[in-house]
């Protein structure tokens, strides 16, 4: 498995997030930190770019989940995505609640690159269970990730969480 890697650039209100390799759980407070610090204090419009993201999971998408609905919807896009995470999307009934796009980024962007082992603000236990919470709210046909919350809820977090 090739290591995940967080680039972040800005284009005057354009936000562009580049995830590489997977998207999981341990990127996903990484993440969550940044769409927050870009959301104050004026709202800019963010691309998540997935065009090299080897996958995602469930906690990951429940984090694009999370902060599409809490922050400013309008504002969040997913770009580019790879066939393997659109399935994962589709598989968790997401596509339609997302905003999905495909746009190229801007040849001059500068990226920071942000390493994904990063403290970050977020505890990885809560993250699980408010994830998946974030799945099931979004989706009637999501019902399922209640139950997987409530087992993050009540019982140890696996080893390295």
């Amino acid at each position: 498995m090739n290591p995940s890697i967080i680039q972040i650039a800005q284009d005057g209100q354009d936000v562009w997030i580049q995830i590489y390799g997977p998207a999981t759980f341990k990127q996903a407070p990484l993440l969550l930190d940044q769409l927050t610090e870009l959301q104050s204090p004026s709202p800019l419009a963010i691309h998540i770019d997935l065009s090299e993201c080897e996958w995602l999971d469930s906690t990951f998408a429940g984090c694009l989940v999370s902060c599409h609905s809490k922050q400013h919807p309008s504002n969040l896009y997913l770009s580019n995505i790879s066939p393997r995470c659109r399935h994962s999307l589709e598989q968790m009934n997401l596509t339609k609640h997302l905003q999905l796009e495909t746009r190229t980024q801007p040849a001059t962007l500068h990226w920071q690159v942000h390493s994904t082992e990063a403290e970050s603000t977020a505890t990885i236990p809560e993250l699980l269970v408010q994830a998946h919470e974030a799945l099931a709210e979004a989706d009637p046909h999501n019902q399922q990730y209640h139950q997987v919350a409530e087992l993050f809820r009540t019982k140890t977090p696996p080893a390295g969480c």
